[in-house]
């Protein structure tokens, strides 16, 4: 995920065109260090303060793939970021997404997602990133 330093924490969001220009960028690289063929399959996310109202543009950015939510993911207008991504880039219902931790803010998204009725009709959690939580305790956080 790309997020500019200056938003970090800030709120504030690039532009769409900041934006698409930054990512076509980091794929450019991606295909002259690596090959063209990785820097096509890479998904590439943007992770600057992305909500609701400015998903829909962001979203249209050929090379911004999708995001990294951080506090819209626990309101309600997550369901609008999921939806514009999902429109803008034809993807199927339901969309799947990518939890990183499994402290108390995973746990909380993870839970708002099966508050807003989201899970398994809008949203799939296919992953969730924690070095630090084991297998067993993991279970016992799920129930």
């Amino acid at each position: 995920a790309y997020e500019p330093v200056w938003a970090i924490g800030t709120g504030v969001t690039a532009t769409p065109e900041q934006a698409q220009e930054t990512h076509a960028a980091i794929r450019k690289w991606i295909a002259e260090a690596v090959s063209p063929k990785v820097a096509e399959a890479i998904r590439i996310q943007y992770g600057g303060s992305a909500n609701a109202k400015n998903a829909p543009e962001l979203s249209a950015c050929p090379d911004i793939d999708g995001f990294l939510v951080g506090g819209a993911s626990l309101k309600p207008e997550f369901t609008e970021i999921v939806s514009a991504i999902s429109k803008a880039k034809n993807a199927p219902t339901p969309v799947k997404v990518g939890i990183n931790g499994f402290g108390r803010i995973g746990r909380m998204v993870f839970q708002a997602l099966c508050d807003q009725g989201l899970l398994g009709s809008k949203v799939d959690v296919v992953g969730v990133v924690d070095m630090s939580t084991d297998a067993e305790y993991f279970a016992y956080q799920m129930k």
